[in-house]
């Protein structure tokens, strides 16, 4: 007598299509917190903490992941195509298996890639673009109204600085790569961080660069960030030093020819606020 219902010989090209789909998802996620992910996570460390990567990386990140992700796939595609049964159910079981395989591929692909999303909105390189030259007149206009609002605003908050921290660490780490020699110092101008926030062209100096890094001759990095964001007017800051401690001599080569900085409080971790008095 024969069996109600055959094997593989009753899938159409089409199933059969479907399911190697699926095995091939299903392989990719198994394959892939061996050979996606480090390379991935070596990106992010150079870029800074990686405590500060989006909960979706950090959870994609995980070997066990993908692997979970896949497993169930896997078993319905295979249970679809060596399985007996009516045929809607086996290619039930194999269309259920591409489509989690893709989604599961689709959101492990998302997850690794959502810090570089955030650091694509605030860091693009651009080519140098020069600022028109702003008139004396309106010069010495927009510098009178500035000091008198100023006067007048709070110092910047921890709130503000965790805004826009990915963009802060995403510039110390490119300058990293620039400034090795100590003893270094260098300004960087807007030409090589064209950012919608927090750094503009001030409207007090507006040919003055935004950015100033300094290597002690102890190897140890110092950023300052003249922010002109909201309240801060281009007087506001923030102050990185990769150091446990601020040697009182760097903060003052970093400063020099900036003015000396009111008050420094520390914000985070190698992270501090200044105010310029």
């Amino acid at each position: 007598m024969k069996p109600m219902y055959s094997n593989a010989n009753n899938l159409t090209v089409l199933d059969q299509i479907g399911a190697g789909l699926g095995i091939f998802l299903g392989l990719g996620l198994l394959a892939a917190p061996f050979l996606i992910t480090p390379t991935f996570m070596g990106m992010f460390e150079d870029f800074g903490s990686l405590k500060m990567l989006p909960w979706v990386t950090l959870l994609v990140s995980r070997t066990w992941f993908p692997l979970v992700c896949a497993l169930p796939g896997l078993a319905l595609v295979v249970a679809g195509l060596t399985g007996r049964g009516p045929l809607f159910r086996r290619r039930l079981m194999i269309t259920a298996s591409f489509f989690m395989g893709l989604a599961a591929f689709g959101f492990y692909v998302y997850g690794m890639y959502a810090p570089i999303f955030d650091l694509a909105g605030s860091v693009i390189p651009q080519q140098e673009k020069q600022d028109d030259p702003m008139p004396k007149g309106e010069f010495d206009s927009r510098k009178a109204e500035l000091e008198s609002y100023l006067k007048k605003q709070p110092y910047p908050d921890v709130h503000d600085f965790q805004r826009y921290r990915k963009f802060h660490e995403a510039v110390v780490a490119k300058i990293r790569k620039v400034l090795v020699e100590p003893g270094a110092k260098r300004s960087f101008s807007l030409s090589e961080f064209v950012v919608r926030r927090p750094i503009k062209t001030c409207p007090v100096c507006p040919d003055k660069k935004p950015v100033v890094a300094y290597l002690d001759e102890d190897g140890i990095l110092y950023v300052l960030f003249r922010t002109l964001d909201l309240h801060h007017g281009g007087r506001f800051g923030y102050v990185f030093c990769d150091g446990s401690t601020r040697s009182s001599l760097a903060m003052e080569e970093l400063f020099l020819g900036e003015g000396a900085p009111g008050q420094i409080t520390s914000v985070a971790n190698h992270w501090y606020i200044y105010r310029a008095d």
